[in-house]
């Protein structure tokens, strides 16, 4: 079920005879021929948190981008047309979070901070913690489908996963 940019073969490898160590930014190393790196002797590491807080803020991105529609006036400008959009705000919305690991709570984090109607975040492990500390609800995967005005997902494509919006 991989679905990696940059693929770390036996033949990469090979092209750099003294590599000592493979460093991959974000999680996981499936990309990576780890049984061959293993018998180079070359040490292979990935760096989970790295990317989280710049996907979380892209994140909140597009759903501004979304909510404004800057992305189709920015394409209908280019091609010498002007539609005005009113646009809508997070303070209107009612945003749902499905998975609130390391990128979701991020993302939750920065939702909080902007302000929205209602929060309603999905996850198998329910952290009481972040519950208390951001104030959100709860909720079942289908509740944050039917109520959620947007909905963003961050969750590991796993066999659980795997289809989980049709």
């Amino acid at each position: 079920m991989s679905n990696v940019n940059e693929k770390i073969s036996k033949d990469v490898i090979d092209l750099a005879p003294d590599l000592k160590i493979i460093a991959r930014v974000g999680v996981g190393t499936d990309g990576v021929d780890l049984n061959y790196a293993r018998n180079k002797n070359i040490k292979v590491t990935y760096t989970p948190d790295a990317p989280g807080p710049a996907i979380a803020e892209l994140t909140i991105g597009f759903m501004y981008s979304l909510l404004r529609s800057t992305h189709s006036a920015n394409i209908q400008i280019r091609d010498g047309k002007w539609n005005r959009s009113i646009g809508r705000s997070f303070s209107d919305m009612t945003i749902g979070v499905i998975g609130a690991g390391r990128v979701g709570s991020k993302v939750i984090d920065l939702i909080t901070r902007i302000g929205c109607k209602k929060l309603l975040v999905s996850d198998v492990y329910h952290n009481e913690t972040l519950r208390e500390q951001y104030g959100f609800d709860w909720a079942s995967k289908e509740t944050v489908f039917s109520e959620s005005d947007i909905i963003t997902f961050h969750v590991p494509l796993t066999a659980d996963a795997k289809g989980m919006v049709k």
